[in-house]
């Protein structure tokens, strides 16, 4: 019998997320996030990030994120980056991407793909140059959940 309220909580937590990303409820909190500085947290965590892959970028070398988001890591990897890919299932979150980063869209090396990451390397496979597979590839894969 305890375990009933817990079911019926989970069940509507599911359908309050579901309904907050249906909304761009999500997308306006993550924007926030990074472009108002209203999470030190996720700042701070996003700056060391920052250094961290750009310590490990260069020609000769490829970015995937797997989750992208706005793509605010390929933003500052893409002119250094041999490609720079984004995966998201989220196309609000895609689309703001290229509206925050009509520089990185424009680039030929750069990708912004929809999808789930269940899928990756099938959409990986079937969108990206030949010339990518030859490269070193960074991976990034950071799931937000509730």
């Amino acid at each position: 019998m305890s375990n009933h309220p817990q079911s019926s909580e989970t069940v509507n937590n599911s359908t309050i997320v579901v309904e907050a990303w249906d909304g761009k409820v999500m997308p306006a909190v993550y924007h926030q996030t990074m472009y108002k500085g209203d999470c030190a947290v996720i700042l701070d965590i996003f700056e060391f990030q920052k250094e961290w892959m750009t310590s490990m970028i260069n020609e000769n070398t490829s970015f995937v994120e797997i989750g992208c988001g706005t793509a605010e890591m390929g933003s500052i990897l893409f002119q250094q980056a041999r490609y720079t890919v984004g995966l998201d299932k989220n196309n609000e979150f895609l689309a703001l991407a290229i509206e925050l980063h009509p520089a990185m869209i424009d680039y030929p090396t750069n990708f912004l793909i929809e999808g789930n990451a269940t899928e990756a390397m099938s959409l990986l496979k079937s969108t990206l140059p030949e010339e990518f597979w030859d490269t070193k590839r960074i991976v990034s894969m950071l799931m937000n959940t509730f």
